[in-house]
């Protein structure tokens, strides 16, 4: 068959590509087209590029990184003296050409890879912090670093330089997530604390204050590790991460929150198993959830159905 999801991604005629443990295929609706079946790559976890042209892939047994390209249908690694790393230290640029990950055994850096020269571009050096979460600006010049260490600033980056340019925060709780505004100029970030209650923030990263606050007082099953932004910016979509599926009976929706507001506005579920990817579509009326290692749904965002 076609294995179980991890990673999917629409692409620009509205077919959508998929990393799943049965390969890698392209569904349009009404056909399976499948660009990659062999071993190793679907028994490890990649991420797709946000055109969904590419995947940058992690091999558990050695970390080390390799790229495949949907087009040619060709994978191979990065580099041949790749840095360690594992997957879910990597992420992507908007414009799907560089990478950013933390390489394996060392949280104090983050390496800028060129994707296309295979090579890279920036080391940038965040002692004393530690980094565990990275998110790119969507112009590619800055890039936010934070930590799961209580108390540790995030820092926004300038990717050319590798300088700090500016600190946003001390977090005293786990930092979940987090991910810029479609302009730039905001950063949602999202902690959990004691017993996984979880708090979301926006910030203005030009003033470094705090914009809205919400969810503060909303107890969930886990922490929020997915937050996407709408295309207009005016929303987030938000999934709680929990390390297992839960209870037919229950629920983790995925959750639609008013950014002016700070009010949820909508939840799409049920959802029995945490989701670990959202996408929007362009025009903001879907939305492509992936349960991994369970189902790949989308939305219609207006009527709140599948």
């Amino acid at each position: 068959g076609y294995g179980y999801p991890q990673d999917a991604r629409w692409m620009e005629d509205g077919s959508i590509q998929v990393h799943s443990s049965g390969g890698i295929f392209r569904y349009d609706g009404d056909t399976y087209d499948f660009l990659y079946s062999e071993q190793p790559l679907s028994q490890h976890s990649g991420i797709w590029s946000p055109d969904g042209t590419k995947m940058v892939w992690a091999d558990a047994r050695n970390r080390r990184l390799y790229l495949f390209d949907s087009d040619t249908r060709i994978n191979s690694p990065i580099v041949s003296d790749s840095i360690a790393v594992s997957w879910d230290s990597i992420n992507w640029s908007y414009d799907s050409n560089k990478i950013a990950v933390i390489p394996y055994g060392n949280r104090a850096t983050v390496y800028i890879w060129n994707v296309e020269m295979r090579r890279v571009e920036r080391v940038i050096d965040t002692y004393p912090y530690s980094v565990s979460q990275i998110a790119w600006s969507p112009d590619g010049l800055r890039l936010a670093t934070g930590s799961n260490r209580t108390g540790e600033p995030i820092v926004i980056w300038d990717t050319t330089s590798g300088a700090p340019v500016q600190t946003v925060e001390k977090h005293e709780t786990w930092l979940g997530g987090m991910a810029f505004s479609p302009d730039g100029s905001k950063l949602v970030i999202s902690e959990f604390g004691e017993g996984d209650q979880a708090h979301l923030y926006v910030w203005n990263v030009l003033t470094g204050s705090l914009t809205v606050e919400f969810g503060a007082d909303e107890f969930l099953w886990g922490p929020i590790r997915e937050l996407r932004w709408s295309p207009d910016g005016t929303k987030i979509a938000t999934s709680e991460y929990i390390n297992a599926c839960i209870h037919p009976s229950d629920n983790l929706p995925i959750t639609i929150w008013d950014v002016d507001s700070g009010l949820p506005v909508q939840a799409l579920g049920p959802h029995h198993c945490a989701i670990t990817t959202i996408q929007w579509s362009s025009d903001g009326n879907r939305i492509l959830a992936v349960a991994r290692g369970d189902s790949i749904r989308v939305w219609d965002t207006n009527k709140g159905e599948q």
